[in-house]
């Protein structure tokens, strides 16, 4: 296992610590949600979305308080539609993130791997 699968299996560890203590999820669902975790992240967070004991939003609302960065909500934010258009759509996708807004030197991005470091270096030179 890789430094960062170990990382992310810790905090996906104290995620569905958080969730079983607000007695949102169950024993079974947190043996089940490592499981997928040993897999891949995504795949864990998908699991713990298709259980609808969580929501998206309360997902990502924990989960950004546990790695220390910021919520944004691309449906819920404000958007600056030019400055969306400063990538193409083909490269959003395949590195799974939408820049929404800059405010003075700080460009606000959604994406789904807030710890992608190649796509936040790639993000700064192009931005």
């Amino acid at each position: 296992m890789s430094e960062l699968q170990d990382k992310n299996l810790i905090r996906l560890r104290k995620l569905t610590s958080g969730l079983k203590a607000d007695h949102l999820i169950s024993d079974e669902a947190v043996r089940e949600c490592l499981h997928h975790g040993r897999a891949s992240w995504i795949s864990a967070l998908e699991y713990l979305l298709n259980l609808k004991q969580v929501s998206r939003e309360e997902l990502g609302l924990r989960y950004s308080v546990l790695i220390g960065i910021s919520h944004v909500d691309p449906a819920k934010s404000i958007v600056d539609s030019a400055f969306i258009g400063a990538l193409d759509d083909g490269y959003c996708l395949s590195r799974r993130c939408l820049p929404l807004f800059q405010f003075g030197d700080a460009v606000t991005t959604a994406m789904v791997d807030p710890f992608d470091q190649e796509t936040i270096d790639d993000l700064t030179r192009r931005l």
